[in-house]
């Protein structure tokens, strides 16, 4: 990347970033998306992939800090990763209504998820219970909103029947 000029170099550790994301190697991986970064600050796909891997790491501070960044860059399917990305930190750092709230009203199937288990953690089993299941109405085939309906249904259940089907949707994850 010394050899290239400065433009043409953000994309080269960029795509090294991918390279150790691949092989796992995180810390790496972080470092490469940072001097990308450096290189060229308004580079959202570089930031968002920062802040995945920064949330990895347990560094929530600097995921929330990338996620924030991004969510204001204007660009509409990006935003909506920031934001769940920022309401999955929320989650982790126990702020489980906060992270539901941010996410209300969202369609995107990874938001749902992250809704449905903020909504739990927050013990709203009915909210949660919603909104596993309109994703595993639209995909059937995502084993974690599939498991996450499967604790929903068990904590929402008044019958032995709604039990066993709490059991048969454990089946299908």
């Amino acid at each position: 990347a010394k050899i290239l000029g400065e433009k043409d170099a953000a994309p080269v550790h960029a795509r090294l970033a991918r390279i150790y994301r691949k092989l796992g190697l995180h810390e790496m991986e972080e470092q490469e998306l940072s001097t990308a970064l450096t290189l060229a600050p308004g580079d959202t796909r570089s930031r968002l992939a920062r802040a995945e891997d920064r949330f990895r790491l347990n560094d929530l501070d600097g995921a929330d800090e990338d996620f924030v960044e991004v969510a204001g860059s204007g660009m509409a399917e990006e935003t909506v990763i920031a934001r769940e990305g920022r309401a999955r930190v929320l989650l982790v750092q126990g702020e489980p209504a906060k992270a539901a709230a941010m996410l209300s009203g969202t369609d995107d199937l990874k938001s749902l998820v992250t809704l449905g288990a903020a909504l739990y953690a927050s013990r709203d089993f009915e909210g949660a219970l919603q909104a596993f299941e309109r994703v595993v109405d639209e995909d059937p085939e995502m084993a974690s909103a599939m498991t996450n309906l499967g604790f929903a249904m068990v904590q929402t259940a008044t019958t032995v029947d709604d039990l066993d089907k709490a059991m048969e949707t454990f089946d299908k994850a």
